[in-house]
């Protein structure tokens, strides 16, 4: 995910517009509260509730009827497709995620792993941000 995390960045993300213009990128809101707001709730509540669905309602249903690759794939795909943001790049990445937190939720055979791995995720995004 660490990889993936800085690959995100680098494509999507420019160094030379300021750390704002590349909140308003990644959040979509130009004021400064509103990226905030954003931002913390995006390392809180966010990754709780997007892995309850994704990982915890999704797999879960998709499993008693299929295997669980199938479910994972076909979760993450659901997964990327919500936070795309009609962006290729971003469904790419997304779906990418989406694998790799199926996969920690079937090692761990819970969901509080993939929940600490995509909190990770926000906050290694937001850091890298104002490293980049």
């Amino acid at each position: 995910m660490l990889i993936s995390n800085v690959i995100f960045i680098v494509v999507v993300i420019n160094p030379n517009n300021g750390i704002h213009n590349n909140l308003f990128t990644l959040t979509g809101f130009n004021n400064h509260y509103l990226q905030i707001i954003s931002v913390c709730t995006s390392f809180t509540l966010s990754p709780i509730i997007d892995e309850l669905f994704f990982r915890g309602l999704v797999i879960s249903f998709l499993e008693k009827t299929w295997n669980s690759e199938f479910a994972i794939i076909f979760s993450a795909i659901i997964f990327g497709i919500s936070h795309s943001l009609f962006n290729i790049i971003f469904l790419s990445f997304y779906i990418i995620v989406g694998i790799l937190l199926g996969i920690a939720r079937e090692k761990t055979n819970g969901i509080i792993a993939p929940i600490i791995l995509r909190s990770m995720w926000d906050v290694f995004i937001v850091l890298m941000m104002w490293i980049y």
